[in-house]
């Protein structure tokens, strides 16, 4: 009894079969892969945060106040922090325009901008964002546009996790956008 192969129309029809189920598959694992760098923001933000509190533990410092008198360095990068890639977002797409890799550090600036980022400490207090991550969002967003809605993910001052998705204008300041 002789052989018998697969003709072409079945080696064919599998194929557009595989790339049917290929197509409907295909938006479900990007979400995933998408839930997995959230989840991973949210630890290397933790981490930062930790870093941050072993170095103001270093200095005698007050719980609220400006940065300069809570202890925050002008730059994450004066934390020594065991691993420095958790200042920097597994968000991050090298294929999209993106202001930074990092995180934005809410008290980033000179003595000038001391006081009016020790005004929203006031404010908010331990709501006050210390990072935030721009980037975990899905496709190119629009941060300067009210109506796109947008995720960013923080870590405050009091060590909390906050992910928010709605719409409004991240560029405006960071703690009322987390706040409203």
């Amino acid at each position: 009894m002789a052989r018998r192969g697969y003709t072409l129309l079945e080696v064919l029809t599998v194929v557009a079969i595989l790339l049917l189920l290929a197509t409907f598959l295909q938006p479900a694992f990007s979400e995933s892969k998408l839930q997995g760098r959230i989840a991973a923001s949210e630890m290397n933000l933790r981490q930062a945060y930790m870093a941050m509190q072993v170095y103001r533990n270093e200095w005698e410092t007050v719980i609220y106040g400006t940065p300069f008198e809570m202890g925050y360095p002008k730059d994450p990068y004066y934390v020594h922090a065991p691993d420095p890639s958790i200042f920097k977002s597994p968000c991050y797409d090298h294929g999209k325009f993106q202001e930074s890799d990092g995180y934005y550090y809410a008290f980033f600036g000179d003595e000038t901008d001391q006081e009016e980022q020790g005004k929203w400490v006031q404010r908010f207090l331990g709501q006050t964002p210390l990072f935030v991550d721009m980037d975990c969002n899905e496709g190119d967003v629009d941060f300067n546009s009210p109506e796109v809605t947008k995720r960013a993910i923080c870590v405050t001052l009091d060590g909390n996790i906050i992910s928010r998705r709605k719409k409004g204008d991240l560029e405006m300041a960071v703690a009322e956008w987390f706040n409203k």
